[in-house]
């Protein structure tokens, strides 16, 4: 008998256990029920992340935004009009792409 760490929740656990002591996940051989809780749980965890980024898009975006608007630097160097504009559009395109992938991921 040796001692594993779960799959699911990384916690130890024994090797001859048919289900994790923690979590509850079964150990060994996949069933139906564990592949389909398993996919699950990994198009929650792509929407999250997809979520998330969809945050720091907006944020990149509305701070080169204001930063073209109401920051001294843009209106005297050409490099930091640029930057700025740089963020504002970047951060347009990165928060498009991912509502349309979230879209994708809901709608599946």
């Amino acid at each position: 008998m040796a001692i594993i760490g779960c799959p699911h929740c990384g916690k130890p656990t024994s090797s001859k256990a048919k289900a994790c002591q923690s979590c509850g996940e079964l150990l060994g051989a996949e069933n139906g029920a564990n592949t389909a809780r398993n996919a699950a749980r990994a198009r929650r965890e792509r929407l999250r992340r997809a979520t998330s980024q969809a945050v720091l898009a907006t944020l990149l975006g509305v701070s080169g935004g204001l930063w073209l608007l109401l920051g001294d630097a843009p209106r005297h160097s050409d490099t930091a009009r640029i930057i700025a504009l740089v963020m504002l559009l970047g951060g347009l395109a990165w928060y498009l792409y991912l509502r349309i992938r979230l879209w994708f991921y809901r709608h599946r």
